[in-house]
């Protein structure tokens, strides 16, 4: 901004996750042609204000804080929080990554993906997994659902070993859970056997 730096940090899985499900919450009614009234809705500025190391809240966020002055800082500060958060990483299909062992397990339903070159091996969803995904997804519970999908279907890295992985890649999960939900529906980019 004119009046200083603005330093962020990486969201948490939890914070990257509220945000973009709150998001999706406050930006689908406008993509729908719906009017949003009152102006008073959470858009996860909250999460945001959280990966803010300086300067300090008040600065931003008081009446005459930069974000009244410069309402359009909260885009570009959520851009660099997903970009810190691995956002725009990119998951890749890797039929490579699927191991002889799941290959021999699951077959068909095997997928492989490479993401910041660590390889890993998830499964299709069932179709119960898929019914219940569906019926429970709200505007506002989107994300977390996709992240939940991911790491229940995520074969490669288990327990302590998944921790291990999603640990500092808040949007790893929510990235595996869609290419899921893609596969679920017949777009499947990387398949073994």
């Amino acid at each position: 901004t004119p009046d200083g730096i603005i330093t962020l940090r990486a969201p948490t899985e939890a914070e990257a996750i509220a945000m973009e499900d709150k998001q999706r919450a406050t930006r689908r009614p406008q993509q729908e042609g719906e009017q949003v009234s009152g102006g008073v809705f959470d858009d996860g500025s909250e999460e945001l204000l959280g990966c803010v190391i300086t300067p300090p809240p008040a600065i931003l966020d008081g009446d005459d804080g930069w974000l009244e002055i410069w309402p359009g800082l909260v885009d570009r500060m959520l851009n660099e929080v997903r970009r810190l958060g691995g956002y725009y990483q990119g998951l890749t299909p890797c039929v490579e990554a699927v191991s002889e062992a799941h290959q021999a397990a699951f077959g068909r339903r095997a997928l492989g993906f490479e993401y910041a070159g660590q390889k890993l091996t998830a499964r299709r969803m069932t179709r119960p997994e898929y019914a219940a995904f569906m019926a429970n997804r709200t505007s506002t519970n989107f994300w977390s659902l996709v992240a939940a999908v991911g790491k229940t279907c995520l074969l490669s890295h288990q327990g302590e070993e998944q921790q291990a992985l999603l640990q500092g890649r808040p949007y790893l999960a929510m990235d595996l859970g869609l290419k899921i939900l893609d596969a679920a529906a017949g777009v499947a980019e990387t398949t073994a056997g």
